[in-house]
């Protein structure tokens, strides 16, 4: 049967082919103009081609973190532009087609994966053979945590609702080996020498393709974009009222880059992509590589130490971006709404969050600044908690450039702000 999400798929990219088409046309017709034939300029070389270090290769990150880690691999060798706007929350963001044009002339594209933006994978698919870049997805399925959507039943088990949440209790018990990643599984044993217990994870994340069985399935937005209400029957029942094909995740949770380790793992697939499209370029990128590396372990041994004497061990949250985090520090995110912020919790789950405050003594709510924290008031008013501030980092403004520095400096911050809502000492 044809269903009305299968049509919408067709008209979508349908509509994202016509406008790829008539952009290009724009922009060939724009540079033919009444130029001298002698000035045309010639077509960039072929992306397996080495790229001179006079011109930089042509970046297009995804998110604020694909491109920070973009630009400290690449460095003067790259010219790094980001899809998503500063300040704009992610999930709502709309490509244009100037957009489109930029990631069909990119030399590589570097995208988290894993579903974070299902509107971008519909983009690459509709676009096809008019890009002629490398496209790398830093997040992969054998390091993930599933997908959960929280909030939905169970609110009134309140000494069950994490159990729902994470799923992961007994995965999890954060010993000292829980944070390796599996060297072979990321394949860069003797070219980085990172050793399986700056990787963590192996035991948490090591989730193989029999465990899953979807890993064919994660290759591309309309596989795994939640096609069936049959199949994952979630409309009716927890009545969002977002079309899932604009806001729904895969399979898995895809917010990698706020464990820092798992970070290096997306750092090391951005590194692997611009090495194959500027060969040339190879010790630069692997050294800035080795470099980032080492401040994001550093980061990692800021995270152990601040947060392992708290009072609590949960931090209540405005979505479920921080299952990583949580997870890599024995921690347990309560969030508000579920992977997508702009999914409503009902009132049954914000009661069953403010027993909950209340029940355990929490004494903050985490807002992210992107978001309106109707919510989180609230919470707050009712259970007399204070509100700090938790970045997700997918979209960073320039102010918070400059009052956070980069990626590093938010992710600190997020630290000072944890400590403060879970009181540690």
């Amino acid at each position: 049967m044809i269903t009305e999400g299968y049509m919408t798929r067709i008209f979508l990219n349908n509509m994202y082919r016509l406008l790829v088409a008539g952009a290009l046309a724009l922009a060939i017709v724009a540079c033919s103009g009444d130029a001298d034939p002698t000035n045309t300029p010639t077509s960039p070389p072929p992306t397996n081609t080495p790229v001179a270090a006079s011109e930089p290769l042509s970046v297009v990150a995804s998110i604020y973190p694909m491109q920070y880690f973009a630009e400290r691999i690449g460095g003067d060798r790259v010219e790094v532009a980001t899809i998503v706007r500063p300040g704009v929350e992610a999930h709502s963001f709309e490509l244009t087609a100037s957009d489109l044009i930029t990631i069909a002339e990119a030399d590589v594209i570097a995208m988290n994966g894993l579903s974070l933006l299902p509107w971008l994978e519909r983009a690459l698919e509709s676009l096809g053979d008019d890009i002629s870049g490398i496209v790398v997805e830093a997040a992969y399925p054998e390091a993930a945590l599933p997908f959960v959507e929280s909030g939905h039943g169970h609110e009134d088990e309140h000494g069950h609702m994490e159990e729902d949440e994470h799923g992961h209790e007994d995965e999890h018990d954060h010993d000292e080996d829980e944070h390796g990643h599996d060297e072979d599984e990321h394949g860069h044993e003797d070219e980085h020498d990172h050793d399986e217990d700056e990787h963590g994870h192996e035991d948490e994340h090591d989730h193989d393709e029999d465990e899953h069985g979807h890993e064919d399935e994660h290759e591309h937005e309309d596989e795994h974009g939640h096609e069936d209400e049959d199949e994952h029957g979630h409309e009716d029942e927890h009545g969002h009222g977002h079309d899932e094909d604009d806001h729904g995740h895969g399979e898995f949770d895809p917010h990698f880059w706020l464990d820092p380790l798992l970070a290096i793992t997306q750092a090391e697939r951005i590194a692997e992509a611009l090495i194959e499209a500027d060969p040339e370029g190879a010790d630069v990128y692997r050294a800035n590589l080795a470099t980032l590396s080492s401040e994001l372990r550093a980061l990692h041994a800021e995270f152990e130490a601040g947060l392992s004497s708290c009072v609590h061990r949960e931090f209540v949250t405005s979505h479920a971006a921080y299952g990583y985090l949580a997870a890599a520090y024995g921690l347990e995110q309560v969030p508000i709404a579920g992977l997508s912020p702009e999914a409503e919790p009902s009132p049954q789950r914000l009661a069953a969050i403010a027993d909950r405050i209340k029940d355990l003594g929490i004494t903050a709510v985490l807002l992210e600044p992107v978001l309106s924290g109707e919510n989180e008031r609230t919470l707050a008013d009712e259970t007399g908690a204070g509100i700090y501030q938790i970045h997700a980092i997918e979209s960073v403004t320039q102010a918070e450039l400059d009052e956070h520095k980069d990626y590093l400096g938010l992710m600190r911050d997020n630290l000072k702000s944890l400590r403060a809502a879970m009181e540690c000492s």
